[in-house]
């Protein structure tokens, strides 16, 4: 019996007995006697005799192991080159809230904040995405634009490459290199957060998955308190983390190299 994910051949001696059983590059064949299943080659930890069942347990080299809960999501290259492309964009020092920037550089043009939200999470998502070669919905206007880039994440992003994921599948790709992102549509009627969503990126790093489930993937992200690193927890605090509304995107047609 072979399983995506990993491989498992299931022998009963007394019906079963075959010469040989090639799995990849690992052959393995009952002894000479016909009372166990030996390995040929080298890479399984096995001792079973009849007439018990055989079972075989290997890694698949396609399909990577289910990650146990108290792990760290593994981190690439590709990832930690990621990292260091956001880090360059000096988030804690530009797209800063209460002023009028220029979108792809996050620096102050002069201009007055007349109306709307006065914070630029869409703007640097935007120039995060220019600056890494992936499709995203550009200002201007950048007015409530974290709604739209949502609604634009469902629809035409998808045939541009953008797919939801799960929040720890999240971390995983953003560990591989993969540009993700993290986003609230504000649905609210009441005027909470003054009509505006919120979008961030997710940040390649080695995290537990235990921390991942409880408080979410790691950001960087501009908004009413800029981060160069936080957890969802903190960067969607509020209703969206509280009501559980916070969904990931990710571009899976390439990676940052």
């Amino acid at each position: 019996m072979i399983n995506a994910g990993h491989v498992r051949l299931i022998a009963q001696p007394k019906s079963v007995h075959p010469r040989s059983v090639s799995l990849g590059n690992r052959i393995y064949g009952w002894n000479a006697q016909g009372r166990s299943f030996e390995l040929v080659s080298n890479g399984i930890q096995m001792i079973w005799k009849r007439p018990l069942l055989v079972l075989l347990v290997l890694t698949s080299p396609v399909l990577p192991p289910a990650i146990a809960r108290d792990s760290r999501v593994p981190l690439s290259p590709e990832g930690r080159r990621l990292r260091a492309k956001l880090d360059r964009m000096d988030v804690e020092h530009r797209w800063l809230p209460n002023r009028h920037v220029d979108w792809k550089t996050g620096k102050p043009d002069g201009k007055t904040v007349r109306s709307g939200p006065r914070t630029h999470c869409s703007a640097f998502v935007a120039a995060a995405c220019v600056r890494l070669k992936v499709p995203m919905l550009l200002p201007p206007p950048q007015t409530y634009l974290s709604n739209r880039q949502q609604d634009w994440l469902l629809g035409k992003g998808r045939g541009l490459g953008w797919r939801e994921v799960s929040a720890l599948r999240a971390q995983q790709l953003a560990n591989k290199g993969y540009v993700v992102l993290a986003s609230w549509k504000n649905h609210e009627n009441d005027g909470y957060h003054r009509g505006a969503g919120h979008i961030a990126i997710v940040r390649p790093q080695l995290k537990e998955v235990s921390m991942v489930r409880s408080r979410g993937p790691q950001l960087t992200q501009a908004g009413g308190r800029n981060y160069k690193t936080t957890s969802v927890a903190v960067g969607f605090r509020g209703r969206a983390w509280k009501n559980k509304q916070v969904r990931y995107f990710a571009h899976l047609r390439r990676r940052v190299k």
